[in-house]
């Protein structure tokens, strides 16, 4: 059998303590295990709160780690446009402009006080295209359309024309949340931006802040 000397292990942990981004990484990488919230999980997963009591708010950098989790999570990355895992330091930096940026508006679910989902508006050219997931806890449960919902009527700062959303065509879930909320697809054809890509199924709704989706 291999054995390990106790000096291996003297200079292994030397060594880690000198290196400063390992000990970050690796701090990052646990904290989704021990950020103190694992009490919350297990009672949302034996007792789920009830859809009426969501809730959502504006997005905090120190929301920064659960949106790092949720981004890698198999299957968001499986419906992602690119399917390649985000590193740490592409998301830190991503996420610490997105949340600086007056024209994107991030939001985080929360069920009894345990985030577990985010949506997110990105404001070009007049239209605020639409992103969202939820985590893996809190799956299955048909939360996806209120989400959607709660994040476009609390929408009041970007003010755009149109709300749109690109759905790839292996994910009919997605596509049925925003059909459900009154969405229509658009044709491929006319978009140019889209004609290379017939994966992907672009859906449209005219935003009226005055007015509440579904």
């Amino acid at each position: 059998a291999n054995t390990v000397k106790i000096e291996d292990i003297q200079n292994s942990i030397s060594s880690l303590f000198h290196n400063t981004d390992t000990l970050e990484k690796i701090s990052y990488g646990c904290r989704h295990y021990v950020d103190g919230l694992g009490a919350k999980r297990l009672a949302e997963y034996l007792k789920p709160t009830h859809q009426n009591q969501l809730r959502l708010r504006r997005a905090r950098i120190t929301d920064k780690w659960f949106y790092y989790a949720w981004v890698n999570d198999i299957e968001v990355r499986r419906q992602s446009f690119n399917s390649k895992p985000i590193s740490w330091e592409e998301h830190e930096a991503w996420f610490d402009k997105k949340i600086a940026d007056n024209d994107c508006y991030l939001c985080v679910l929360e069920a009894s006080d345990l985030p577990i989902g985010q949506i997110r508006f990105d404001l070009k050219d007049e239209e605020a295209l639409i992103d969202y997931s939820l985590d893996t806890l809190v799956r299955g449960r048909g939360w996806a359309t209120s989400l959607v919902k709660m994040g476009v009527d609390t929408l009041d700062s970007l003010k755009p024309k149109y709300l749109r959303a690109d759905v790839k065509s292996d994910n009919p879930a997605s596509s049925a949340v925003f059909l459900r909320l009154g969405f229509q697809e658009e044709d491929p054809s006319f978009n140019q931006n889209l004609q290379s890509e017939p994966s992907i199924r672009t859906f449209r709704l005219p935003f009226y802040p005055t007015v509440k989706v579904g």
